[in-house]
């Protein structure tokens, strides 16, 4: 499968992975109640950030949208990009005197690096995870799926579920918020983005065995970049609190 086939991101399942996985398993390794809060709150942006080369895509997409599905899961998803967040944090931490920015650098970092393994084994599109050696040529992008020639149609319908993604992803941070009694404020608003998300889910998936390509792919990344996009690191930057408390009932949840 070529580039252009790697568009497809579930980005919100990217975000659950990052609460799931921060709360199960990066929290026994912390002993400060600050450096857990801010490790997986970092973790779980870290899982979402690599998909920002969102914008790039959207923006060159009216120019060349052969160019534009090229760009995504270049350095974004690269072990440069991870290793470039924990060391300059790490350096602002040591100026700063603060270890709570080494604490959130380590996870945005370890986030990024998530993101890239579960796109290598699930998204059947090539990862640069070594990126910018695969533009000298000297080690190419993974793609543990290039024998799989999908049909259109499953790429159609995988991104439709990008909004089932968000809508889960949203339920789960709005069911948190509710269960530890923070970010009331934004309980409504999370709910209510799950609902258009499912609702455009929907209609996507409809869409897709009707419409052709080039329109379906205008109406699925066109607000995906302009809307939903900036919207999740929106929300999750809102509910930070909310995030934050789940380092501290995960560590409660260790024998």
């Amino acid at each position: 499968m070529g580039r252009g086939d790697a568009s497809v991101a579930q980005v919100g399942l990217h975000g659950l992975t990052g609460l799931l996985v921060g709360e199960h398993l990066l929290n026994r390794y912390v002993a400060s109640p600050v450096g857990r809060r801010a490790l997986l709150y970092g973790f779980v942006v870290g899982n979402l950030l690599p998909d920002l080369d969102y914008l790039a895509v959207v923006g060159m997409y009216p120019v060349n949208h052969t160019v534009a599905m090229h760009l995504h899961r270049g350095f974004s998803h690269s072990l440069l990009a991870a290793t470039a967040l924990m060391v300059g944090l790490f350096i602002a931490a040591l100026l700063m005197a603060d270890p709570q920015i080494q604490y959130l650098g380590f996870g945005l970092g370890l986030g990024v690096m998530a993101h890239f393994t579960l796109d290598i084994f699930i998204w059947f599109s090539p990862v640069d995870v070594f990126w910018p050696a695969s533009v000298f040529g000297i080690i190419p992008p993974i793609n543990l799926w290039a024998w799989l020639e999908n049909p259109p149609l499953v790429g159609r319908l995988l991104g439709a579920a990008e909004f089932a993604a968000f809508a889960l992803y949203y339920e789960h941070l709005a069911k948190l918020a509710v269960q530890f009694d923070t970010n009331r404020e934004m309980i409504k608003p999370a709910q209510r983005m799950a609902t258009v998300c499912w609702l455009i889910w929907g209609g996507l998936t409809a869409l897709a065995f009707d419409i052709p390509e080039p329109t379906f792919t205008l109406y699925l990344y066109v607000p995906m970049g302009i809307v939903f996009m900036p919207a999740v690191f929106y929300i999750t930057a809102r509910m930070e609190s909310t995030i934050e408390m789940l380092a501290d009932y995960g560590q409660s949840l260790e024998p």
